[in-house]
């Protein structure tokens, strides 16, 4: 079971650093077409701000647990 809580914090780790690397990239696309809403004309890549921060909470978080699961697997032999 800890082989596995430790394979699983891997993937969310890994998933969680894939997000950032792509809404990095698009954050950075929206900024370089000056991209708008259509009514209001506020910039769009604004809004990934708080995506591309809470994207780094989840990885954080997924690094703690990835810790915790790596101690539980050395523990266990």
């Amino acid at each position: 079971m800890a082989v596995l809580s430790l394979l699983a914090s891997v993937v969310a780790l890994g998933f969680s650093l894939f997000l950032m690397w792509r809404m990095r990239a698009g954050m950075v696309d929206y900024q370089e077409y000056l991209e708008t809403t259509a009514i209001l004309g506020f910039p769009i890549w604004i809004a990934f701000i708080p995506i591309l921060f809470s994207l780094a909470l989840l990885a954080v978080a997924a690094l703690i647990t990835l810790t915790d699961a790596a101690r539980n697997v050395v523990a266990e032999r």
